[in-house]
């Protein structure tokens, strides 16, 4: 029962629902509980409700790692009806590249790993996404490992599209196929030129495939790798929305200059004085990440798996090593080599800039061998009874004692502080 559960303030809010965290009054776990904001007497938001409900338990039943785990769903009296989820602790791909700005590429290669293993098994389940975007990809603090989310717009494959359905999702990341449709369908974005398709052919085009979830992940590689979408908006403004659909179906990202050039300058900001290598953006990733950009759904790879198996291939051929719990550790070790070089760069000007100090200490020496000479000649003068006044004699022991401590701790504590750096060291 949602009653059960303490809401606490709102997590996301979208086009379908609100999510919101909740602590279980009485055992004191914590659920992501998916509002949805129709109510009751709304049948399409009753029906999208159902069948996401369904998907997701289809899907999200424990039997993949990379899938939010999904309890089911439940309406109130009042017609609410809500969708509980767990709770992940941590951080959405979006927010990962606006805090960080630069991902080190073995966590962008974890990242693609992660979500392309989600991806396939939902294919082989035979459910297209529909809504790959970077804030339904969460990363868990805990293990680093990425979990996709929000099934909301999910579908059948081969299932056609209904118009209730169109105006949703985030543009920066929508297939051309989608954008077609919405070109074709949505008033507020219909050419004045007429079209051409026939009702069997525009049928046709708003069915499903997997090319249409391949295409959304090649953006989302593209963001990992660079920070930003390969089209992305200015504004929210209707014109900026129109232009980015537009560019998905007229303009081509070239990935390889500008995934380089993007990514080199994102590294040298975030890692100032270490060189960019060719290892910091393997180039079969970036061919990959083009394939899946095709404008010709025929050239992208036809399923998630397919583009698995490839990965996994070149992943194996370059040895790298997913497992290790440190991601970005290479970067992070150059970076405190260089911060090592220069620290040893200011541990030897300091010690230059001592020995002057060292030096002119002989000068107090000096003094001090003057004062004792005038301090026996005083001892002296009393041996032979050349009466001298015994102030004279007190402020000559006192002024030959201190230069004596003076000199003493100046020579010897300085090097014993240099011996215990060495030692340290």
């Amino acid at each position: 029962m949602i009653s059960d559960f303490e809401f606490l303030p709102e997590v996301e809010s979208g086009g379908l629902g609100i999510v919101h965290k909740a602590r279980h009054k009485q055992f004191g776990y914590y659920r992501a509980i998916k509002q949805i904001k129709a109510q009751g007497d709304d049948a399409n938001a009753r029906r999208d409700f159902e069948q996401e409900c369904e998907k997701l338990t289809k899907l999200s039943n424990g039997q993949h790692p990379n899938i939010v785990q999904t309890y089911g769903g439940f309406q109130e009296e009042g017609g609410r009806a809500y969708l509980e989820m767990d709770w992940i602790d941590g951080k959405t791909l979006e927010d990962y590249c606006t805090r960080d700005g630069f991902i080190p590429i073995d966590e962008v290669l974890r990242f693609v790993q992660n979500t392309a293993s989600a991806l396939a098994y939902c294919h082989q389940q035979g459910i297209i996404h529909n809504d790959l975007h970077s804030k339904n990809i969460m990363r868990r603090d805990s293990d680093g490992v990425y979990i996709l989310l929000d099934f909301g717009l999910a579908m059948e494959n081969g299932e056609v599209i209904r118009t209730s359905r169109l105006d949703c999702g985030c543009p920066e990341y929508m297939s051309p196929e989608r954008v077609k449709i919405e070109l074709l369908l949505l008033p507020s974005l219909q050419s004045a030129e007429p079209t051409n398709l026939s009702k069997a052919m525009l049928e046709e085009l708003r069915k499903a495939t997997p090319q249409w979830d391949i295409y959304s992940f090649g953006c989302l590689i593209f963001k990992a790798l660079t920070g930003e979408a390969p089209f992305y908006r200015l504004n929210k403004s209707e014109e900026e929305y129109k232009k980015v659909l537009k560019q998905h179906i007229e303009s081509e990202p070239e990935c390889s200059s500008r995934i380089n050039e993007t990514r080199q300058t994102a590294f040298q900001k975030a890692h100032p004085g270490l060189d960019f290598t060719p290892e910091s953006c393997p180039g079969w990733l970036i061919e990959m990440t083009a394939k899946c950009l095709s404008k010709d759904k025929e050239h992208r790879y036809p399923n998630a798996q397919a583009f698995l198996d490839e990965f996994q291939k070149y992943l194996n051929n370059s040895n790298w090593n997913l497992e290790e719990e440190n991601t970005g550790l290479r970067y992070r070790l150059q970076k405190v080599e260089a911060e090592n070089i220069e620290l040893n760069k200011d541990i030897a000007h300091l010690r230059a800039l001592r020995k002057p100090i060292r030096i002119n200490i002989w000068w107090k020496w000096a003094t001090t061998i003057v004062v004792c000479l005038a301090l026996f000649s005083n001892v002296i003068a009393i041996y032979y009874s050349v009466m001298m006044p015994a102030r004279i004699i007190a402020i000559s022991i006192f002024s030959a004692l201190t230069l004596i401590a003076i000199c003493v701790y100046e020579t010897i504590w300085p090097k014993r502080d240099t011996n215990e750096q060495d030692n340290n060291q």
